[in-house]
């Protein structure tokens, strides 16, 4: 019986690292309920509520408001730092140079989680559209021509092509990523 144990917690514990990535979600879940609010603001809409001992993913934290994106069963909102007992050293932060009044922030549960940090950026720092000949999809080069906007310590960047943000990846300029509206 032991051993059946000690094999079961070791395959969760390998399973759980392999399913974790360095800049990724952290799992976690905490000994009170907690409001998912639908923007970063403790006056928005509570979109969900999270039990108590329940597990859900800590996706990217905003350092200017202390707020971090969580994720419960596909739901998708915000919870403030402060109410969260995680690692944070393991989580995306994203930094920017803004006045706490405009802080607005778009909650989108349609974006792929290895492009979320540079969605998260490009919503709080839009760029004006550039006129493409060529269709907005995945696998598409952006021009040299056209400037591509850089994220922070991210291997991405982004552009606002025919009113739609782009994923572009750095070296190739090839479109990697395409949100839905």
């Amino acid at each position: 019986m032991l051993t059946k144990t000690k094999t079961l917690f070791a395959g969760s514990a390998l399973c759980a690292v392999m399913a974790v990535p360095a800049y990724s979600q952290v799992i976690t879940s905490e000994d009170a309920t907690l409001d998912l609010m639908l923007t970063p603001d403790s006056t928005s809409d509570i979109v969900a509520t999270v039990p108590a001992d329940t597990e859900f993913s800590v996706n990217v934290c905003l350092e200017a408001v202390d707020w971090c994106r969580v994720d419960l069963a596909g739901t998708a909102g915000w919870v403030q730092k402060a109410a969260l007992d995680v690692d944070f050293d393991r989580i995306p932060v994203m930094t920017y140079d803004w006045d706490r009044s405009e802080v607005v922030a778009v909650v989108r549960t349609d974006v792929d989680p290895t492009y979320e940090t540079v969605i998260v950026y490009a919503d709080a720092n839009p760029v004006q559209t550039v006129t493409f000949a060529e269709p907005v999809a995945v696998g598409t080069v952006v021009p040299q021509d056209v400037t591509l906007y850089n994220v922070p310590d991210e291997p991405y960047s982004y552009v606002t092509l025919n009113e739609r943000v782009a994923i572009v990846d750095v070296d190739t300029r090839e479109i990697v990523y395409v949100p839905s509206n």
